[in-house]
């Protein structure tokens, strides 16, 4: 289970809770993620950021666990990019 989560959260306390209560279970994989001052949902403002950024860092995370999981990660990666290119002017 990948959990990704900002300090800035309005669910924070319900989110620890969850990450407690899968840790306690027996045999769950969890990676948890806590982000210095992200809000929630913060992995979709990734295609706003600078590559080195805790969106980005999280939207990565988020298609590395995919891969394990789906075997989908190249994809997942182009399409990130993708999306990216549309707002290069931004950084």
């Amino acid at each position: 289970m990948l959990i990704e989560c900002g300090d800035a959260e309005c669910l924070h306390d319900q989110v620890g809770a969850l990450v407690q209560r899968a840790e306690a279970v027996e045999g769950m994989d969890v990676e948890f993620h806590a982000c210095e001052g992200m809000v929630h949902v913060f992995p979709l403002f990734y295609p706003f950021c600078k590559a080195e950024s805790d969106p980005v860092q999280a939207f990565k995370r988020m298609a590395q666990f995919g891969d394990r999981v789906w075997g989908t990660l190249q994809s997942t990666l182009s399409a990130m990019d993708h999306a990216r290119s549309g707002f290069d002017g931004l950084e």
